[in-house]
C-alpha cells in the first residue's frame, strides 16, 4: 500500500509576489490579516510610508509582521526566520 503524503505551506498574500518587499499597498492587504501573528501587529500607517521597501533594507523594528510568517520566501535574498512556538 502506497502511502499518501500532503504539505501545506501558509503564506500571507502579497501584491509584489513575495519578493521580499513591503507590500505596495498595504492598506489594501486585508488577506494578511486572517493570519493572527499579522492581525494583532499590523500598523498600515507605518507600513505605507516604507511601501515597496526591501526588506533587508529596514531596520528590524521598520519590519512588517508578515515577516514572522515567511513572507520573504520568494526574496532575491536570505533573511532569517522566525521560529513558531511548538502546539
Amino acid at each position: 500500500m502506497a502511502f499518501v503524503h500532503h504539505i501545506s505551506i501558509r503564506v500571507p498574500w502579497h501584491d509584489d509576489q513575495w519578493r521580499g518587499t513591503v507590500c505596495r499597498r498595504p492598506q489594501d492587504n486585508g488577506a494578511c490579516v486572517a493570519l493572527p501573528e499579522i492581525a494583532e501587529a499590523k500598523r498600515d500607517e507605518v507600513e505605507m510610508c516604507i511601501a515597496g521597501r526591501r526588506f533587508d533594507e529596514l531596520e528590524e523594528a521598520e519590519l512588517p509582521p508578515c515577516v514572522k510568517e515567511r513572507a520573504t520566501f520568494m526574496a532575491p535574498f536570505t533573511h532569517a526566520s522566525h521560529a513558531h512556538p511548538s502546539i
